[in-house]
């Protein structure tokens, strides 16, 4: 199941100006871009989502989890972020390491988290041949 249900969600940081107004959304297993202009809160929202902010009132609940409940970490198993300059996402030097960091931030013992990055980058090789093919055959 993944599912995020946004349900009258408010957010503020300041009283007078409040960023987020009774906002309902859901989102199912597709993906989904959050887009907007400069300023438009799309920052706090995704902060709100991954915990990090709390919201004023109103509720998000991911997989049947209300993040007002769990911590942020607990909630970096759900839900993750993808930077937009990836010079703010890569900050390991090894390609290995880098995929390390996400399960061993998450308590994955680091032969766990070898394993873990070992099927990721499996699947990864695997997703870049059918895009090669993919480009090949259209």
């Amino acid at each position: 199941m993944n599912n995020i249900e946004i349900r009258n969600l408010h957010f503020y940081y300041d009283k007078e100006e409040e960023i987020l107004k009774g906002l309902n959304l859901n989102f199912d297993e597709r993906s989904t871009a959050i887009i907007g202009q400069n300023g438009a809160g799309k920052t706090t929202f995704v902060k709100l989502l991954k915990g990090l902010l709390r919201p004023k009132s109103g509720d998000i609940i991911i997989n049947g989890i209300n993040t007002k409940s769990v911590s942020a970490a607990k909630l970096s198993k759900h839900i993750g972020m993808v930077f937009q300059n990836p010079d703010d996402q890569i900050f390991k030097n090894k390609v290995i390491d880098e995929v390390m960091f996400g399960p061993l931030n998450i308590g994955q013992s680091r032969e766990e988290a070898k394993k873990t990055q070992n099927l990721l980058l499996r699947k990864l090789a695997y997703l870049m041949r059918l895009i090669k093919i993919h480009m090949i055959l259209a």
